[in-house]
């Protein structure tokens, strides 16, 4: 089963000022809890920077998140189960590359997901733009 997140969405972070981030959620909750494996795709077509290179940080996460079934509140990880680095202060992928990460339980298995897409921005600033399609990939029993 794949849910398509994000299909060919442009990403603008041409405002986002030196030494800051920004995160962008994609999917609030995606249930995983019958899950066996799974991962991340993300597709990259197009990708530009003007201003100084190297100084920029994009990535799409998958967090793991636990819903309060009370309240509805979703109570979310710090540590990624899934990432695909986009830019990581080295030379970016060109357009058209495919970047995949597998689910990582060995430390936890949640019942759900939460993704977001990342940028952090270095000194010195420098625009980014970024064309991008984001799936999740879940395997189940059967």
């Amino acid at each position: 089963m794949q849910y398509i997140i994000a299909e060919s969405e442009s990403f603008d972070f041409s405002n986002l000022q030196a030494g800051l981030t920004q995160t962008l959620e994609l999917a609030r909750s995606i249930d995983i809890s019958q899950v066996i494996d799974g991962g991340l795709n993300v597709r990259v077509h197009s990708l530009s920077t003007i201003g100084t290179t190297g100084s920029q940080s994009i990535k799409v996460v998958a967090y793991p998140v636990w819903v309060d079934e009370r309240t509805g509140t979703v109570f979310s990880s710090d540590t990624a189960i899934a990432s695909a680095d986009i830019i990581a202060r080295s030379p970016a992928p060109v357009a058209g590359v495919l970047l995949s990460d597998a689910f990582d339980f060995s430390v936890q298995r949640p019942a759900a997901i939460r993704v977001v897409l990342e940028a952090k921005q270095f000194s010195p600033a420098a625009a980014l733009f970024a064309t991008l399609s984001v799936a999740v990939v879940l395997v189940t029993p059967g």
